[in-house]
């Protein structure tokens, strides 16, 4: 402040009169500080540059997270920083004291966790995305999907038919960015494919199995074969006697399919044919047979022809000479033949049969009136029987001619004119 200023003035032989006068105090300004912190957020472990200024001051103390004396203005840069820090300053000067101060937020480096479950998927399926964060204060998705996203969070995908890779990026005001990726693959089934070649064989016959599969990673066979397969390949069966199915599972990430062949295993067919009888005079007649078995259709040949029922019975016309009588029948399994034939016999020998018209019947009541009779002839015990007519209730005689050798049997019925034919008389024979 400034001094007071006192002066008299005397004069002789007068009083003196004391004047004062008082000047304004002069007034010492406060000093100023500013402190600041650049950058005021940062990572752990990072630095930050303090810069402090001062007027009116003649010392400066720090104090907070530095101390010691500082000078009046001034930069320096802090060490590595693990937490948040507070750095205060005090100037001094003539005008008194001022404090001020800078903070520096010190930030974890934020972390970053997505996954998709399942993160393998057949196409058209879903999966759920999750996420969470640390040490972040904003996340921004990008990839398959966009956007800003909560720190943490769910989310279902839509249907997906191909495959997605899904980002998030979180970051802290620290300047700290986290980034993770999740994947969700897309997988379609896995065509397969199986075929046998032949599909259709006879009985110890063998086919060829032939199969394969697109975008499968392992393969196993099921049914007539089994355990693991290539994913493609063929293989020829052992010889074959029943029907089988070859089954194949073909599987990836995203599923499994499944393909199956068949082979259908046949029985060669059979054919039986026969005369009966097999020997004929000239202008007779015998009696064809035939049965199959695993057969379709048949188609004779020879002494005939045409196609013919599966199984069956035929006479034949008269036979003057001899005929071979042939058959072929055809199914899955092949085709087989057979034949069968007939000697025809030139007609030589003549025998003359004689009898005595019944008169009453067996229960000895009178027979009823007779038109003719029948006769009944074989040759041999198992030939073919043979019968021819006769008029007349009065005949009592008949000759049989065209007999080819042998020896033939013979036997006589009475015909009533009721329609009835009468039991036959006893059997006779004739060697020719």
């Amino acid at each position: 402040m400034q001094n007071f200023g006192v002066f008299t003035r005397c004069l002789l032989a007068v009083a003196c009169t004391l004047m004062l006068t008082i000047a304004r105090a002069a007034t010492t300004p406060a000093p100023t500080v500013t402190i600041s912190t650049s950058p005021d957020q940062i990572l752990n472990g990072g630095h930050t540059l303090l810069s402090w200024s001062s007027s009116n001051a003649t010392s400066c103390v720090s104090s907070g997270s530095w101390g010691g004396p500082r000078a009046l203005s001034g930069a320096d840069t802090t060490p590595a920083l693990t937490s948040s820090q507070v750095y205060m300053l005090t100037c001094t000067g003539p005008g008194g004291s001022t404090k001020s101060k800078a903070t520096v937020t010190v930030y974890d480096p934020p972390t970053v966790t997505i996954a998709t479950n399942p993160s393998k998927i057949t196409t058209g399926g879903h999966t759920l995305l999750s996420w969470s964060s640390t040490n972040a204060t904003a996340c921004v998705s990008s990839g398959s999907w966009g956007g800003p996203r909560a720190l943490s969070g769910a989310d279902t995908t839509p249907a997906l038919t191909i495959t997605k890779v899904y980002t998030l990026t979180c970051t802290n005001p620290g300047g700290g960015s986290a980034t993770s990726p999740a994947t969700a693959t897309v997988y379609a089934p896995p065509p397969v494919t199986i075929a046998t070649n032949p599909s259709s064989i006879t009985s110890g016959g063998h086919t060829l199995l032939s199969w394969s599969s697109t975008n499968a990673t392992a393969c196993v066979s099921s049914g007539s074969w089994g355990g693991p397969r290539a994913l493609n390949g063929a293989d020829t069966t052992p010889a074959l006697t029943s029907n089988k199915v070859y089954r194949l599972t073909c599987t990836n990430p995203g599923g499994s399919a499944t393909s199956t062949a068949t082979v259908t295993v046949y029985d060669p067919p059979t054919v039986t044919i026969a005369t009966s009888p097999s020997k004929v005079t000239s202008g007779g007649h015998t009696q064809l047979t035939w049965s199959t078995t695993n057969a379709t259709s048949c188609v004779s040949s020879g002494s005939w022809g045409g196609p013919r029922a599966l199984s069956g019975s035929d006479t034949t016309p008269a036979l003057t000479s001899d005929k071979v009588y042939a058959l072929t029948c055809t199914g899955p399994g092949g085709t087989a033949s057979q034949s069968a034939s007939v000697t025809v016999v030139a007609a030589t020998g003549t025998a003359i049969l004689s009898w005595t018209p019944p008169t009453t019947n067996t229960n000895g009541t009178p027979v009823v009136p007779l038109v003719g009779y029948h006769i009944y002839y074989q040759n041999g015990a198992s030939g073919t029987v043979q019968s021819v007519a006769v008029s007349g209730g009065k005949t009592t005689s008949f000759e049989v001619s065209g007999l080819a050798p042998g020896t033939w049997y013979f036997d006589v019925a009475a015909d009533a004119e009721d329609g009835t034919e009468g039991p036959p008389s006893a059997i006779g024979s004739i060697t020719l």
